[in-house]
């Protein structure tokens, strides 16, 4: 059996994408230490920040944080992640901090 990537490339470019989520993590051990408990929470909270292969839904990386820290800085850390050959689909929120804070966009700024 086959997966069909047929959605995978878009102008001989690998399409991806980034975005970020919050889970809930068990009350046990020092998760409450390393992680923040939100206002009005009962159990802490971690970010995740994701870059995914659109078609196949492959993880390429993953950067993990305390609740309290905002997607543009665990972004930031998946940066090495980008390469030659990729297109990435993602909103103003990354957009932005990723081409101010590294060279991937460089190309499309001159």
């Amino acid at each position: 059996m086959s997966a069909d990537i047929s959605g995978a490339y878009a102008f001989w470019l690998v399409v991806t994408a980034i975005d970020g989520t919050t889970m809930a993590l068990p009350s046990i051990g020092s998760c409450a230490e390393q992680f923040a408990v939100p206002t009005g929470g009962n159990n802490p909270h971690a970010r995740v920040v994701t870059l995914v292969t659109c078609a196949t839904r492959w993880a390429r990386a993953a950067a993990i944080g305390p609740y309290g820290t905002g997607e543009q800085p665990l972004a930031d850390d998946l940066v090495d992640a980008f390469g030659p050959g990729m297109v990435n689909l993602a909103d103003r929120n990354f957009c932005e901090p990723l081409c101010n804070s590294t060279d991937i966009c460089r190309p499309f700024r001159q």
